[in-house]
């Protein structure tokens, strides 16, 4: 495998010369300060990736391969995953790499960009050469105990993190990765369709790509990846994260839910999907909880160039009266003592106090409408942790987007259920007349979870696709622009 590898790296490096080769050989390989792992099928060998240690805070990736046969089907992304919970494990704040300049270094390169590494100066004993790109990514500094069933150890091993839960890509999907202030956030991306089973889909051109993210404590793979595949079969690129402490997202402790993090890690998102080449307009796309967050950032920025926000909550003082009126001052009083006891453990450095994300009527819970633990329960995976930390109850009162709508300039989908008990829907016909001419407004005969999934998913999609086709058409927006200062 290491034979094959250096090999093939001659023929891609196209003559540079011997300084600016800097692949490990076998014997260097076995020095004291090299990890090397191979990626098995049973007894076949089928990738090897190797950590070295350049200091107790600083790792390299060397000797990355996979095999030939087995390109395309995942197996560079787990081994880099691998990897990375390696360095965290070993408290590492910062993981590089050299790979060569040459366009037969593209697709590596592209595919670090993909996974959260930017360029940056050399490194360790490295210098400023013509043949070397030199990249890099900052971690966080938690070390959690994990493991990785598919993975086998050659040598020593500092074991293994792996916060994240480990779900199956959905069809079509490539997995994603990348840092949120130190926090490695993963998600999965669905290129255009027409260019899914292309060796270049990552690279394959759209005329938009859109952003999504979850609800209020949910996870991409609790009913998004339906929507997700219906756009990118329209042609339309598609990246969706997990937040940090969340779904496939590393970060503990789990479950600690702050709109100030959710909000750094859409604008972490959005720079990773920015850099996806080419460059196509952003499009945000929000459900529920996370519709608040688009509208939001879209009356910040200046490179958004269309705006999804179905089922949206747009007016945390309205939702927090709504639950007022349905459970009465008792339930809110009590949540309210659960979300300070929250606030004042996680000052101190305590676990976090949870209360269940969904729950029967009348329980203590963030949702408790009769729709709300059988509409999330059906679209979640087993492992789906029905938990969040209870602070957020103390600032979602304030989190009001429907005060910033009128700084919006681009085109906006609202789409509204009309039986919807979880957001309430006055804040979404008052944002379509703040918006005026650029707001779309569409309303559904169902309820707040309705949507997800059968037929009412199908009407709901087919009117974003829509909206997309109309207005990108229309007027597309640069695909890089300025952003304005954050209020």
């Amino acid at each position: 495998m290491i034979q094959a590898h250096l090999e093939n790296l001659d023929e891609l490096s196209q003559g540079s010369p011997p300084e600016s080769r800097h692949a490990l050989g076998i014997e260097q390989l076995k020095a004291p300060e090299v990890t090397l792992w191979g990626a098995w099928e049973g007894d076949l060998l089928i990738g090897c990736v190797a950590l070295k240690a350049l200091s107790p805070e600083h790792g390299e990736i060397k000797s990355m391969r996979t095999a030939p046969e087995h390109l395309r089907r995942g197996i560079a992304s787990l081994l880099l995953r691998h990897v990375i919970d390696q360095a965290q494990a070993r408290h590492y704040h910062r993981l590089s790499l050299e790979t060569g300049s040459q366009p037969g270094f593209s697709a590596a390169r592209a595919f670090y960009l993909r996974h959260g590494f930017s360029t940056c100066a050399p490194f360790d004993n490295y210098v400023e050469d013509p043949n070397s790109v030199y990249m890099t990514m900052y971690l966080n500094k938690r070390h959690e105990q994990g493991h990785l069933h598919t993975l086998k150890t050659v040598g020593h091993s500092a074991g293994g993190s792996d916060d994240g839960t480990q779900l199956p890509l959905p069809q079509g999907a490539v997995e994603i990765a990348f840092s949120s202030a130190g926090t490695i956030c993963r998600g999965w991306h669905f290129p255009p369709v027409e260019f899914a089973t292309q060796k270049d889909a990552m690279d394959s051109p759209a005329p938009a790509t859109l952003v999504m993210a979850p609800g209020l404590g949910g996870i991409i793979d609790g009913g998004l990846s339906g929507y997700a595949s219906r756009l990118s079969q329209a042609g339309y690129r598609v990246v969706g994260f997990d937040y940090r402490y969340f779904g496939r997202s590393n970060g503990k402790p789990r479950q600690l839910l702050t709109i100030h993090d959710q909000l750094k890690d859409w604008a972490a998102a959005i720079a990773f999907a920015q850099h996806l080449a080419p460059a196509s307009p952003l499009v945000l796309w929000g459900t529920s909880f996370s519709s608040a967050h688009v509208m939001t950032l879209a009356a910040r920025r200046h490179d958004v160039a269309a705006v999804i926000a179905q089922n949206p909550m747009l007016d945390g003082m309205a939702s927090v009266l709504a639950k007022l009126k349905h459970n009465g001052p008792g339930s809110i009083l009590k949540l309210s003592q659960v979300a300070i006891e929250d606030w004042l453990r996680g000052r101190v450095g305590m676990q976090p106090r949870y209360i269940p994300i969904a729950a029967e009527p009348g329980q203590l819970a963030a949702l408790d409408t009769d729709d709300a633990l059988e509409g999330i329960t059906s679209l979640v995976p087993e492992t789906f942790d029905n938990r969040m930390s209870a602070r957020v109850l103390l600032t979602l009162g304030l989190y009001r987007p429907i005060r910033k709508v009128h700084r919006i300039r681009c085109p906006v989908l609202l789409q509204l259920c009309r039986r919807d008990t979880v957001t309430p829907i006055a804040p979404g016909y008052r944002a379509a007349t703040l918006l005026g001419s650029r707001a779309t407004l569409s309303t559904y005969d169902a309820g707040h979870f309705d949507i997800y999934e059968g037929d009412l998913l199908d009407a709901v999609v087919s009117d974003q696709i829509a909206f997309l086709d109309r207005v990108l058409t229309r007027a597309r927006l640069p695909a890089s622009a300025s952003l304005s200062p954050a209020e």
